[in-house]
């Protein structure tokens, strides 16, 4: 297992999550379930100090990022926990198989009215940009697992400039 891959995981999941917390309506259960952890004082006063900060990213970043990152952070850890090593392939493209139809299924869904919530093209071209990150990340990983540090740094800092890029260029899909 890549600890940087399993780090960039965690850190996607946490932004993702710190997100979706500060921009997302508190009818969700998730927040009955911060309630029922003894959080919601804390949860709003994040949402609080957080408010004035939203107005200030693209809708893109507030609504369609979230998800993308947690399908990221998933993705990533699977590969972490499975890699594509030839004894654990198929496990890996099963898991990967199912958890990408979920996201793009639920996404889907969502576009026929077969669940909840509302249907959003940014939405998907985001999980697209997630899952071609996450690829582009373990193929140099599995590339690079023979090289120094300091090349796989190097390769890890234009895979997150060519993200970043990317997510830039989405500005232009704001809502």
């Amino acid at each position: 297992m890549s600890m940087r891959k399993a780090l960039c995981a965690i850190t996607a999941m946490f932004i993702g999550g710190l997100l979706y917390i500060s921009s997302r309506s508190e009818s969700l259960t998730m927040f009955r379930w911060f309630a029922l952890m003894g959080l919601r004082e804390e949860v709003n006063a994040f949402r609080v100090v957080s408010r004035p900060y939203l107005s200030l990213l693209p809708g893109w970043i507030r609504f369609s990022l979230p998800q993308a990152l947690w399908y990221f952070s998933g993705l990533l850890s699977f590969d972490c926990i499975w890699g594509a090593t030839p004894s654990n392939c198929w496990k890996y493209r099963a898991w990967l198989t199912m958890f990408s139809g979920l996201a793009v299924g639920m996404e889907l869904g969502q576009y026929f009215r077969w669940v909840p919530g509302q249907f959003d093209i940014v939405d998907l071209t985001m999980l697209m940009v997630a899952w071609s990150a996450a690829s582009i990340i373990s193929s140099i990983d599995r590339r690079t697992v023979n090289e120094g540090f300091l090349a796989q740094g190097v390769r890890y800092a234009k895979t997150s400039g060519i993200f970043v890029v990317i997510c830039l260029l989405g500005t232009t899909l704001d809502r």
